[in-house]
């Protein structure tokens, strides 16, 4: 399936399936690539909004607009241009987020903090060029842990797995 309807935390959230082959929706670069091969900026971004505003997204929508403003790069989603391009059109608040323009920040700290005091959700590198929406943190034997969740499943691959505690 595409998209299945997920219960996450108590909120249902509409998880859009990278893996699928039926994601032909086009977002190129150069002419190439679709939501099911690059999408998952794009996914983040749905998964974010409808966390924050309970409304579905429709992921091709959003892979329109980020071709049209600068949003998709070579290797995906150019997640600060997109999310700068969302807030100068006044799209992020209709999407239930803002966006201070400090994408590239990587601070660990600040970025747990927010997501313990329930100030938001994010969009970030789960690693290089794979884009996952964090909704959620909790402290478990002193330890912080983010809730992701993952367009593309890759809480197995050999790159993250060793920081992955548990999957839903």
């Amino acid at each position: 399936d595409a998209i299945k309807q997920i219960l996450v935390e108590g909120q249902e959230i509409n998880f859009c399936n990278q893996h699928s082959v039926h994601w032909t929706h086009p977002y190129a670069w150069e002419g190439r690539g679709t939501l099911h091969t690059s999408g998952c900026g794009i996914f983040a971004l749905c998964h974010a909004a409808q966390w924050l505003t309970g409304k579905a997204q429709d992921p091709c929508q959003w892979a329109d607009f980020s071709c049209c403003h600068g949003g998709r790069g070579d290797d995906g989603t150019d997640r600060p241009a997109l999310l700068s391009a969302l807030q100068e059109t006044g799209e992020a608040s209709r999407l239930g987020f803002r966006y201070a323009f400090d994408g590239l920040r990587n601070d660990l700290d600040t970025l747990q903090t927010f997501l313990l005091e329930k100030r938001g959700v994010s969009l970030c590198n789960l690693r290089r060029g794979h884009i996952v929406c964090l909704v959620d943190a909790r402290v478990l034997d002193g330890q912080v842990q983010l809730l992701a969740i993952d367009s593309a499943s890759e809480s197995a691959s050999e790159r993250v797995r060793d920081h992955v505690c548990e999957v839903l």
